[in-house]
């Protein structure tokens, strides 16, 4: 019984977000802040570098323009966004050593046709080709190794990309609720 409720629980807590998502009164937004930009904006491109100086959150929330300017909203706006930034640190780490692993594939492909050409040309020539077994099953042992690390790397970024879209949405629930109070308080400016 317990675990139908913790089902049930956790069911209408997804409905909720999803609704709390659609719903979301924060249409549009470009946040400037620390020498980094983040948008989420719809209709036509938007040129990084047209953009005004300053650090600013300038966003449309309920069809009204908006932008604050205050250093502690902003300051909060940017720590929500902190797990997001870490994780997604991480995600990077993850893709560099998969890069690593993409590159020391290559080159063990490359070994192993070294090594096959090496075993066709003795083999054209009446060589004993016998010789070639241990290259060729340290090669094979090498690949074995090499597959097993990519596809725990693989599942460990899908895993990364679940965590990055979770912490998204908990920034975004942040971002609602720090923005919604600098609306109510004034600290959002009408433009």
């Amino acid at each position: 019984m317990k675990t139908a409720r913790v089902v049930l629980a956790l069911a209408l807590a997804s409905i909720a977000f999803v609704v709390f998502a659609a719903d979301s009164p924060l249409e549009q937004y470009i946040f400037k802040y620390r020498g980094q930009t983040r948008l989420h904006y719809s209709g036509e491109h938007i040129n990084t570098n047209e953009l005004p100086a300053g650090e600013y959150f300038w966003f449309r929330w309920d069809g009204r323009n908006y932008r604050i300017e205050d250093a502690r909203t902003l300051a909060q706006l940017d720590e929500a966004l902190r797990p997001v930034r870490t994780a997604k640190a991480e995600s990077r780490e993850v893709k560099n050593k998969r890069r690593d692993l993409k590159s020391r594939e290559r080159e063990l492909r490359r070994e192993q046709r070294s090594l096959e050409r090496e075993i066709r040309t003795a083999s054209r020539r009446g060589d004993e080709v016998s010789r070639f077994e241990s290259d060729v099953r340290t090669i094979e042992r090498k690949r074995e190794t090499l597959e097993r690390d990519m596809n725990a790397l693989e599942a460990d970024l899908e895993r990364m990309s679940d965590r990055i879209d979770g912490l998204n949405a908990e920034a975004e629930r942040k971002w609602l609720r720090i923005v919604g109070d600098a609306v109510r308080s004034g600290a959002a400016k009408r433009e």
